[in-house]
């Protein structure tokens, strides 16, 4: 008969849980990453957008932004070239941008 474990758990908070792990720092870097660069292309998003853009992963093929609608999505691959241009100038990386559409 197997005794039962008397582990305690206890629940951590996120960023606590960010910074026991060497795997969880790189996420928690690779997030902030993705929030600076959303915050400094701002400026070049339509003022219309709102929350129906969020910052998105960071991997080694690119960027990527999620978007809310097709609408958005549209608008947004019109201004990649110049979202790539300010985050190449502003040092930036990666500078590849891509657009996904969150399914509701």
């Amino acid at each position: 008969m197997n005794a039962p474990h008397n582990r305690t758990r206890r629940a951590l908070a996120f960023n606590d849980a960010l910074s026991e792990s060497p795997t969880m720092q790189k996420l928690g870097a690779l997030i902030s990453q993705s929030q600076s660069q959303l915050k400094s292309i701002s400026h070049l998003l339509p003022k219309f957008s709102g929350r129906a853009i969020q910052a998105g992963p960071i991997d080694e093929q690119g960027w990527c932004l999620l978007v809310t609608n097709a609408a958005i999505a549209a608008k947004l691959r019109q201004l990649v070239p110049d979202i790539e241009r300010h985050l190449a100038a502003s040092g930036m990386q990666p500078a590849k941008v891509r657009i996904k559409i969150l399914k509701p």
